[in-house]
């Protein structure tokens, strides 16, 4: 586990607080809006355009990924651009377990978790009562700081 990276992760989110999304890898705004409408929670898009969660954002911080016209692209060969591989990619340059990538990357098992482990319940409630963009990226630095806290154990 690279706490390093974390902490710099944990910047990252702040800086991309009107990005910031557990609910999408990185996509266009809006693009899950119309399926599940809980997920915004401002109507102003993000000035990049994209949105994206701690996997995503990862990916943009160690410039693995850019953000260009509104949609997330590779920024050099280690990323294919698939969707599907960006918490696989994001959990090797974090140096997290397959357990610890679910625990940081999976919000809920109602979200995109297809695993066994998610967010501590108190966080994703907080995450989820949350009123702003800002505020979500602050429970996620908070969640994050846990997660170096307990070595990646929750």
């Amino acid at each position: 586990m690279n706490i390093e990276r974390l902490k710099m992760l944990q910047e990252q989110v702040i800086k991309a607080a009107p990005s910031f999304n557990m609910m999408e890898w990185a996509r266009p705004w809006g693009y899950m809006q119309a399926e599940w409408p809980e997920t915004l929670v401002t109507n102003e898009p993000p000035p990049c355009g994209i949105q994206a969660c701690l996997a995503g954002e990862t990916l943009i911080m160690l410039n693995i990924a850019k953000v260009e016209k509104c949609n997330m692209i590779p920024a050099d060969d280690r990323w294919d651009g698939a969707q599907s591989t960006i918490p696989y990619l994001a959990a090797e340059e974090l140096g997290l377990s397959i357990e610890q990538k679910q625990r940081l990357f999976y919000l809920s098992k109602h979200g995109h978790g297809n695993g066994q482990y998610y967010w501590p319940v108190n966080f994703e409630l907080e995450y989820n009562a949350a009123k702003t963009p800002l505020d979500r990226a602050q429970v996620a630095v908070r969640r994050i700081q846990h997660f170096i806290d307990t070595n990646g154990n929750e």
